[in-house]
């Protein structure tokens, strides 16, 4: 099953990997993972876990939420934001533990605004 959320972040996944000249097998190496695993998160039929979305950012030295915009060098138009949509279906695929983290951290977030 493919979902908006999966097919941007695996075509974004698809647009670092190639600007690094790196193939599937190399990218599948390098974060421990296979590469039909890769071949499933760029073609949107795998929506990576938050863990693996980590590894991918690490491994192309760009925030987590980088993944979630397509490449916007030289467009006029700002990225697309990442959605209350987006973020719920991110939501559905941690585990309790990684919810009540997620909620915290959306807690310090607000708790900083006003400073």
């Amino acid at each position: 099953m493919t979902s908006e959320i999966g097919l941007r972040v695996g075509s974004r996944i698809r647009e670092l990997r190639e600007a690094r000249g790196l193939s599937q097998v190399r990218l599948a190496s390098l974060v421990g993972k296979s590469a039909e695993t890769i071949s499933r998160v760029e073609n949107g039929a795998t929506v990576p876990s938050v863990t693996m979305l980590g590894l991918f950012a690490k491994h192309f030295g760009v925030d987590v939420v980088e993944l979630f915009h397509s490449d916007t060098a030289g467009s006029t138009e700002p990225a697309k934001a990442v959605s209350v949509e987006d973020i719920s279906e991110l939501a559905k695929l941690l585990s309790a533990t990684e919810r009540q983290i997620m909620a915290g951290v959306i807690q310090l977030l607000l708790s900083n605004r006003g400073r």
